[in-house]
């Protein structure tokens, strides 16, 4: 790794999942969480369309070198919606 950059790690654990930061290949994460799985994506898909709404894909490909990742977006929304139908269908029990 080029100094002063990060490695993203995530991990999924059933309907969880984690994310740490590491800085330059160290030991301690710089940052690390967990999270449900479905709340996470919905976070991270409602982030591109935030991107996307306010740069367009054209001015995306000229910031970033690469077009905008439309497929994985439009995956990761089926993905989202498929699991919010099966959690609507799960009985909810009592904490």
């Amino acid at each position: 790794m080029e100094p002063g950059e990060f490695c993203w790690k995530f991990g999924c654990e059933g309907s969880r999942c984690t994310v740490q930061v590491v800085r330059n290949n160290e030991n301690a994460p710089a940052f690390s969480a967990e999270d449900g799985l479905l709340h996470f994506s919905s976070v991270v898909e409602n982030s591109l369309q935030k991107l996307v709404d306010e740069w367009s894909e054209q001015c995306y490909l000229e910031k970033w070198g690469h077009p905008f990742p439309e497929k994985s977006h439009r995956k990761l929304v089926r993905l989202i919606n498929r699991e919010r139908k099966n959690a609507e269908g799960t009985p909810q029990t009592p904490d």
